[in-house]
């Protein structure tokens, strides 16, 4: 019995050394070397966080303009003489960033301008209509002509802003007539309309019967910009 309990002593001492126990308590040396712990995961190494991109930049707003239109949009008295602001140029000066394409010719008409206005390509994204004084004048069919012009823009997917008649000194035939037209078919084909004929022109401000000098003028185009912000908000204090 004696040599069996102190095998299981020698044993049980044995266990305890390989194990780390036994002499030495908490300090250095006489203890044996603690094994190693195995099984447990290795944190990887952090990645580097990835540069954020920078947000693109918004494209610039497409504020190109052509101004179609008689003597009225092209600030014409006469085959020799202009105002010294031209309705081009107002418009310029007070919303810089339009470009504006200037297609107004002293004398023309939606009837005559229509059949080769059908036919034409139109690189600008908005376009002002402005014709009827010379039509009511000589009572053409404006609104045949008008539908064509109204339906060509639109079938481009252009912004459209039609002006109206803008008010005579002495009132013409179809003047009232002629610009009902126009307000009603801005509204049928979705274009902004400025109602020249709503602004109050002091005929000391006329040249003649038909023509503005140039404070009229000027109070024309300030309508019609008030238009064209309706129409394109994005270009309204953009600078060029």
């Amino acid at each position: 019995m004696e040599t069996t309990r102190k095998i299981s002593a020698l044993a049980v001492a044995a266990m305890l050394t390989a194990c780390g126990g036994g002499g030495g308590g908490g300090g250095g040396g006489g203890g044996g070397a603690a094994m190693p712990m195995m099984g447990l995961p290795i944190a990887a190494p952090t990645a580097p966080a990835a540069p954020q991109a920078p947000a693109p930049a918004p494209a610039p707003a497409d504020c190109t303009l052509q101004l179609e239109g008689d003597s009225i949009a092209s600030g014409g008295l006469s085959l020799f003489t202009t105002i010294p602001e031209v309705p081009a140029a107002a418009i310029k000066r007070m919303r810089p960033a339009y470009v504006v394409t200037d297609k107004s010719v002293i004398g023309n008409s939606a009837h005559a301008r229509a059949p080769v206005f059908i036919n034409e390509s139109i690189a600008a994204r908005i376009v002002v209509i402005e014709f009827g004084v010379n039509d009511a004048g000589n009572s053409y069919p404006y609104e045949a002509a008008m539908r064509l012009l109204l339906e060509r823009t639109k079938a481009l997917g252009k912004a459209v802003v039609v002006t109206g008649l803008p008010p005579q000194r002495v009132p013409l035939v179809n003047a009232d007539d002629y610009n009902a037209i126009a307000k009603r078919l801005a509204v049928e084909y979705g274009a902004t309309f400025a109602d020249w004929r709503s602004v109050a022109i002091d005929p000391a401000d006329m040249a003649d019967d038909v023509h503005p000098l140039q404070k009229g003028s000027t109070q024309l185009v300030e309508q019609l910009v008030r238009a064209l912000d309706i129409a394109a908000p994005e270009c309204k204090g953009v600078a060029a």
